[in-house]
């Protein structure tokens, strides 16, 4: 062997081994059936992979909340009524949602599911109630809403006690998440009741988030580092971008080409997802990291297999995403996104143990315009 190869050879395998892997990301996709129905809809999952959303039942009629996990859909039932609907779940199993009871299905009352068990926590004196978001600490959030949905306040419930949060003067605001430092985010009118604007909660203060120049703007979820997502109108109402809110800048993240865009979640990675318009005026999931916009469609493992992902609702610590889109039925199906290899493979193979690697967020009640 000759020095020059030697010393080529050298080098080239030490470039191979300190440069980080770039590769397409690839993900498994599940879809996650139904109870009975055609369609269903994922909004929540957690660290352990457990998701929820709501499946319509035989007939398509009447729908039902629902966890899954180990490759089972499991009905968690109502409070009586003929629907129900859960948003979010911790890493200690407990559900967050709404549901119809016995004597109104038109108004719901917010719940809580743990140990097989669906609790009624009532409406809190308004005519319909959800909870969208639990954190860590079983601390979880929502909305009640007056008769006919005329006005609104978003609601903590520490673990039985519940709390209105400010507003920022007008009749109608909301909580979409909550972290596990219990910091709040939604959205609320102004004074006039002329704007709605992303709102943070943070202990007891609101502090308005904001907008991207126009006049509506709502905060969608937030992580433990305080970075939050959402959706804002651009200058004359022209189209709503998604966010990213963080050190008291709101950064447009863009679309797919569209003029709509929302990001529904992000984790504590800061790697954000949601929905965005393409060129062609359809609606894809995205997921956002590093500045970039990727539409989910064109990832592999999902191009090609007849599916289209509409709108990307959670993304856990793993990075697993769940969301809602069309098999190649055409029927809307709930699906859990895995990545391969796992978050925790992809770190050793671009450290450079490996020479090929592979790389590798509750319904929000999110606005209430009155445009």
């Amino acid at each position: 062997m000759s020095v020059n190869y030697f010393i080529y050879t050298s080098t080239l395998l030490g470039l191979m081994i300190s440069q980080p892997v770039v590769a397409t990301p690839t993900y498994e996709i599940t879809d996650l059936g139904t109870l009975g129905g055609n369609h269903s809809y994922a909004f929540g999952l957690n660290d352990l992979g457990q998701v929820v959303g709501y499946s319509y039942m035989l007939g398509d009629y009447v729908r039902h909340a629902f966890i899954y996990e180990n490759g089972k859909m499991t009905d968690l039932g109502t409070l009586g009524g003929t629907d129900s609907f859960a948003y979010d779940i911790n890493n200690n199993g407990q559900v967050v949602g709404s549901s119809y009871t016995s004597s109104d299905d038109i108004y719901g009352h917010a719940f809580q599911y743990s140990n097989e068990s669906m609790r009624d926590l009532g409406t809190w004196g308004y005519s319909d109630t959800n909870l969208s978001a639990i954190n860590e600490a079983g601390q979880s959030v929502g909305s009640a809403y007056t008769q006919w949905f005329s006005s609104s306040s978003a609601y903590l419930n520490d673990n039985g006690n519940f709390q209105g949060l400010d507003s920022l003067g007008g009749r109608v605001n909301g909580a979409n998440d909550i972290n596990n430092s219990g910091q709040i985010v939604g959205y609320s009118y102004t004074a006039d009741d002329k704007e709605q604007h992303a709102t943070l909660y943070n202990g007891t203060d609101i502090v308005d988030l904001g907008t991207l120049g126009g006049t509506y703007s709502w905060a969608s979820g937030i992580n433990d580092s305080g970075q939050i997502v959402g959706a804002a109108y651009l200058a004359n109402n022209d189209g709503y971008h998604g966010f990213i809110y963080q050190d008291g800048d709101m950064v447009d993240i863009g679309t797919l080409g569209g003029r709509f865009s929302g990001a529904n979640e992000v984790n504590n990675h800061g790697v954000v997802v949601g929905y965005a318009n393409t060129l062609n005026d359809d609606n894809h999931a995205f997921i956002y990291e590093n500045g970039i916009m990727t539409d989910l469609n064109a990832l592999n493992g999902i191009a090609g297999t007849g599916w289209t992902l509409t709108d990307a609702q959670d993304i856990n610590n793993r990075g697993q995403i769940v969301g809602y889109g069309y098999n190649s039925q055409w029927q809307t199906r709930a699906f859990l996104l895995t990545p391969v290899p796992e978050p925790e493979v992809y770190g050793m193979l671009s450290a450079g143990i490996g020479l090929i690697g592979l790389v590798l967020r509750r319904r929000k009640i999110n606005q209430f315009k009155l445009c």
